[in-house]
């Protein structure tokens, strides 16, 4: 075994021979591909040595298979081309291929560019060189069209696949021009893509295609394609202005709130700027306002740009600033961690910069199909590298769902924003919870007015397995994750409360999750109670995104709901309100 191997096996003292091994080597290529081949040489005898039942050169009675030497394969990566050994079997064979396809790093769209400049006269020579140039030793016709017809595949089949794995919270959306022949001409196409991120908190292309304009219908038509593959769950949309495109956003996706680019709404402030000495002023107004960290002091900020605007003399930048303020900060009611990535369309222009590059290499593509293989090819690789690197971890991206309140200022702050804005009571004594319980102490308020102590109980797993003490079912609520003290390898929740054994049943995350509730006590504002049963949208809590279900009546005040997607911590006790549009139907209580 290998300096090497002992190192990618966890053995501290190869770390020397591995500096060794970086001096030997010329550059970081080298290094790397010296590095990638031992790691898949060892990868590939652990999976040879499990199907053969027995390590290398063992002797075991379990061994129900043996080696037969090895078959050199060549592997084409970014570091180079790699010469591995892949183990032979006696009986049967064995081939990695999941694992080589992840780590084959030849840019499919390498392929796509050299297809397109055969094409367009480019000689052989000269695609070797390109080839070369990129970390490929060579590339001969018949590879170009074996790889050419491999990546039509791969490209159909993630323009192509469902998206009903796992729910998506966010979505960005975008288009950017080429130029393409159609009919005999080159003309200017449309590449739109949709990029979202699921609940494992990586992101993942789940929308590409090319349209002749951004109109209406053809938004429409793109994103309606993306919901008929299962896109689900969606808080937020997020992309520039364009009309056809925030239409067509609110009626595919209804119940999503749609964020409007702050980087985009800064670009078209800049635009509306008519004194040249004002740019700087304009710029940096709005700038500040995405800057504040405190959704209080953000609105304040965000009203005070809109004055200053006006009082320089530039009223259509405060018109379009005021008028754009609901879309701009629907980001403020997401959890704070999020704010940097949501509040603009930066994930589509990253992709969108990536598709330009490699655009320049070509200028005009022969065909559409042609266009769509080298987009295509360029996200492959961007999902490749997505796939590595999460945006936010499972449970953070689990709050996009359970999207929390804005924090009240402190008093100092709140009174600082009152005074600014001329109010009368800027500084009259603080009234933000219930009156008769001033200090916030809603545990002992219900004690001190009911005469009954909350006992200490059992927090229990949902096998009743017993992990610890609670001080009172009182203190603890559906979703709570803080104040537990319970000691645990993953974050632990409150998933229920069993009153009668004076339990509280703790849980994963995961287990907050339903797509079924019971209410009772209904009341229908229309004073007619539904016969058949209703899709409509519902709320189980204040600021929660409306939600699609179906209502089924089963009694003279009862109900059951259904949901399209699983919503966390349904609370009995809560009130649940379902809704038509803009109209309030009515609603009952969960049971």
């Amino acid at each position: 075994m290998t300096a090497l191997q002992s190192v990618l096996q966890g053995d501290p003292e190869a770390g020397e021979a591995l500096l060794g091994l970086m001096s030997e080597c010329c550059d970081l290529r080298e290094f790397g591909a010296r590095v990638l081949r031992s790691a898949l040489d060892l990868l590939m005898s652990a999976e040879a040595d499990a199907a053969c039942g027995a390590a290398y050169g063992e002797r075991s009675g379990g061994r129900s298979n043996s080696r037969n030497g090895y078959r050199r394969r060549a592997l084409k990566t970014c570091v180079g081309d790699l010469e591995l050994d892949v183990p032979k079997l006696r009986r049967g064979t064995y081939y990695p291929e999941s694992m080589l396809s992840r780590w084959s790093r030849v840019e499919a769209s390498l392929a796509a560019l050299v297809v397109e400049a055969y094409v367009n006269g480019v000689s052989t020579r000269d695609m070797s060189l390109l080839a070369e140039s990129l970390g490929v030793s060579s590339l001969s016709a018949s590879e170009v069209s074996r790889l050419t017809a491999g990546l039509d595949a791969q490209v159909d089949a993630l323009r192509s696949r469902r998206l009903d794995d796992q729910r998506y919270c966010y979505l960005w959306v975008d288009a950017t021009y080429v130029r393409c022949r159609v009919g005999g001409r080159s003309v200017s196409q449309a590449v739109v893509t949709a990029i979202a991120l699921g609940e494992d908190g990586r992101k993942r292309l789940v929308g590409l295609d090319c349209v002749d304009t951004e109109s209406y219908a053809d938004w429409r038509a793109f994103l309606a394609s993306v919901r008929s593959r299962g896109l689900s769950g969606l808080v937020l949309c997020v992309s520039d202005d364009h009309k056809g495109l925030v239409r067509a956003l609110a009626e595919v996706f209804q119940g999503c709130a749609w964020q409007r680019c702050t980087v985009h709404l800064q670009r078209n402030l800049s635009a509306k700027v008519r004194s040249a000495k004002n740019e700087r002023l304009v710029r940096e107004l709005a700038k500040a306002v995405f800057a504040e960290g405190d959704p209080l002091v953000c609105r304040a900020a965000y009203g005070r740009a809109c004055a200053a605007m006006r009082a320089a003399g530039e009223a259509g930048c405060a018109d379009l600033l005021e008028a754009a303020q609901g879309d701009a900060l629907q980001y403020l009611s997401l959890p704070r961690e999020h704010w940097r990535r949501v509040r603009t369309n930066n994930v589509q222009e990253r992709a969108n910069r990536e598709i330009k590059r490699r655009y320049r290499s070509v200028q005009s593509f022969p065909s559409r199909e042609s266009l769509l293989r080298l987009v295509g090819a360029v996200m492959l690789e961007e999902e490749g590298d997505w796939w590595h690197h999460r945006v936010f971890s499972p449970e953070s991206t689990a709050l996009a769902w359970e999207a929390p309140s804005a924090p009240a200022p402190d008093g100092a702050l709140a009174r600082a924003i009152a005074e600014a804005h001329g109010f009368c009571n800027a500084h009259k004594h603080d009234s933000q919870d219930i009156c008769f319980v001033p200090d916030g102490d809603y545990a002992a308020a219900v004690e001190r007015l009911t005469g009954a102590r909350s006992e200490p109980g059992r927090f229990v797993d949902a096998h009743g397995n017993v992990l610890g003490t609670h001080r009172g079912i009182i203190h603890y609520t559906i979703g709570q994750r803080r104040g537990l003290g319970i000691a645990a390898e993953a974050p632990l929740y409150v998933c229920g409360i069993d009153v009668p054994n004076n339990e509280v049943v703790l849980g994963r995350n995961a287990d907050l999750f339903s797509t079924e509730l019971d209410a009772s006590g209904c009341n229908w504002i229309s004073g007619d109670v539904p016969q058949q049963p209703l899709r409509v949208t519902a709320r189980i809590r204040y600021r929660q995104p409306e939600q699609p279900c179906t209502v089924t009546v089963t009694g003279a005040d009862t109900v059951h709901v259904s949901f399209e997607t699983p919503q966390r911590a349904i609370t009995r006790g809560q009130a649940v309100v379902f809704y038509d549009g803009e109209t309030v139907l009515g609603g009952g209580t969960i049971d």
